[in-house]
């Protein structure tokens, strides 16, 4: 009878197979290798220990990935086989012994990094166990709080438990950033995930409670809400409704909805429109449809509602337009009232005596009574016009502002408004200093030119500015000058991007290759290669120099002297014949062209 294999948990997968291929003594040594191609924290430390290290996997890893001068130190109750550059304590973990041991082998040192893998001697009973993995991770983080060197990362193994979540909460109390994963090497169907604590906060004082099981594990009773307190005793505020508004029936006189800035909105909350002028309600315009409409406006549909906006826009230009004539008619009046005062004041002083002084004092009251009227009546026609241009739809266009020319000073001219800018002594001095002998108003142009040029260099007057002020600005535009043109920087920008983006499919792919286990070191190089290759890396493009042919030399140009590096001779025609080929092969590619097999003449023989 043969015997039979343990394949439980599929105990010999690929990792297991791949382990001893590569020569790591576990398969857990592809977790530590997961978790720092994800992490990238083991190129950067200098100092690491771990901890229940045996059989040494995860220091095998560690020595490979980490500087050659870099210290490590491995922690286990049972005897670890030798590993170069690695240094070796059987001890417990737990215990004040293996601190001093620790002390010893660091000395001044911090560490960059701690690792922590191990698990106890599980049983039967699954809850004990998850404690105790618990207490062990608790015990492996309060010697990592002592040796972590500011900014140091803790990676520890921790079953799935009710423990796990008061484990993260203190975990969270001395690292920035604390992260939960699984590698791919991990079993499915083990409740074993690996938290990453990242940069550790070093702090000056740590509670001792922290680190007790007892304290840290201990369950909390949560405090059940009675059904009194998860109802709500206050009733929330219906929505829709204005403050302070107690009535729902809304009433409004045609006035109102007349004078209204937002007709619209003022529908929206009325209910009815009452008349309260007999003239707008005897309207020609004021039909019976639109009386019944105003009755319950609540239940008016779109097409009512428009035909009472088109109604209002046509009772205001109505009152405009009346305003605007008994404005004209009282202006007519008032004009008269004014001639008839001219003709009482000359009677009055033909005839002279207390009859005049009256007329006068009741002509001054009327008067101003008359301007008054007229004050409020303008004033009520002007607001009723504003109204009635925005219901018209008149389209105000903006009239396009005349810019000034600008512009452009020299650098000397950039020097003398510096000058003038920055002291106003020195802007009055200019001012004053423009007004001498050179400075007249006489015909140039009838001069000769050479006179006109001569009289241009030697009748001015030196500007008072350093030659440092003009070189200064001069300067800056030649940098502004030096800049590349708009469309160069986008192209060169456009350019940039496309690489990135080439760059950033590359390594997705790069990343890809690197994480598969089932292919060799060279086979990944090759495809390594591969892959940046056709993204354009490493490519370095060649200056090459045109040299243009003379007439009937044709190629046959040798190097000229004094030229490094690729050169092309080129003749005039080069161009326009490379054009013409492309032309004519573009012609031969078309369906049923000149020169294919599908054309019109070609079943003839």
């Amino acid at each position: 009878m043969g015997k039979k294999l343990k394949v439980g948990k599929t105990r010999k997968d690929k990792f297991y197979h791949l382990a001893k291929e590569t020569g790591y003594r576990s398969r857990s040594s592809f977790k530590l290798i997961q978790l720092n191609r994800k992490f990238q924290f083991l190129q950067r430390a200098r100092a690491l220990v771990d901890l229940c290290a045996a059989p040494g996997g995860w220091l095998q890893v560690a020595s490979k990935f980490m500087p050659v001068s870099s210290l490590i130190i491995g922690v286990d109750l049972v005897p670890i086989r030798p590993i170069p550059n690695v240094v070796m304590l059987q001890e417990d973990i737990t215990t004040e012994k293996c601190r001093q041991a620790l002390r010893k082998e660091l000395q001044t040192w911090k560490v960059d990094v701690v690792l922590n893998d191990g698990a106890p001697n599980v049983g039967a009973n699954w809850s004990h166990d998850a404690f105790s993995q618990a207490n062990l991770t608790l015990m492996a983080l309060k010697l990592a709080c002592e040796f972590l060197t500011k900014g140091g990362t803790f990676i520890t193994k921790v079953f799935r438990s009710k423990d796990y979540q008061p484990l993260m909460w203190i975990f969270q109390q001395f690292f920035k950033k604390v992260q939960a994963t699984k590698p791919q090497a991990s079993r499915n169907e083990s409740a074993e995930i690996f938290v990453v604590c990242q940069s550790f906060l070093a702090p000056d004082k740590i509670d001792s409670k922290f680190f007790d099981p007892k304290h840290a594990f201990k369950e909390v009773d949560i405090q059940v809400k009675s059904v009194n307190e998860l109802v709500s005793k206050k009733k929330p505020k219906a929505e829709g409704y204005s403050d302070g508004d107690l009535t729902l029936y809304h009433t409004f006189s045609v006035t109102e909805f007349l004078k209204a800035e937002n007709p619209v909105d003022f529908l929206s909350k009325a209910n009815e429109i009452t008349f309260n002028n007999p003239e707008l309600e005897s309207h020609p315009i004021t039909s019976p449809e639109i009386r019944e409409c105003c009755c319950d406006i609540k239940v008016l549909g779109r097409k009512e509602l428009r035909l009472l906006l088109s109604w209002r826009s046509k009772l205001r230009r109505f009152l405009a337009k009346k305003l605007k004539q008994d404005a004209k008619q009282l202006d007519q009046e008032m004009s008269s009232n004014d001639d008839d005062s001219d003709i009482d004041e000359k009677e009055s002083k033909r005839k002279g005596g207390e009859q005049k002084d009256e007329e006068n004092a009741a002509d001054g009251e009327e008067e101003e009574m008359e301007k008054k009227l007229a004050e409020m009546k303008a004033e009520e026609f002007a607001e009723l016009k504003r109204g009635a241009t925005d219901d018209d739809n008149f389209q105000v266009v903006a009239v396009e502002k005349i810019n000034k020319r600008v512009r452009i000073l020299n650098a000397e001219g950039l020097a003398l408004g510096a000058q003038i800018a920055t002291s106003k002594k020195r802007a009055r001095d200019l001012v004053d200093g423009s007004f001498h002998r050179f400075a007249n108003s006489e015909d140039m142009t009838e001069v000769p030119a050479w006179l006109f040029d001569d009289e241009k260099k030697h009748r001015k007057r030196p500007v008072p500015i350093t030659k440092e002020m003009v070189e200064e600005y001069k300067q800056k535009w030649r940098e502004i000058n030096a800049r590349p043109v708009r469309r160069v920087a986008e192209a060169k920008a456009r350019k940039k991007r496309r690489m990135l983006k080439k760059m950033e499919q590359a390594k997705k792919k790069a990343e890809a290759v690197v994480d598969t286990v089932d292919i060799s070191e060279r086979e990944k190089m090759a495809q390594l290669k591969s892959i940046y290759k056709k993204a354009g890396v490493g490519k370095e493009k060649r200056d090459i120099t045109y040299i243009v042919a003379k007439k009937g030399v044709g190629r046959r140009v040798h190097r000229p002297a004094g030229l490094k590096g690729n050169f092309r001779v080129v003749d005039g025609r080069l161009k326009k014949d490379t054009r013409a080929a492309q032309r004519k092969e573009q012609r031969g590619r078309g369906k049923g062209g000149r020169g294919h097999k599908g054309g019109r003449h070609a079943n003839k023989k």
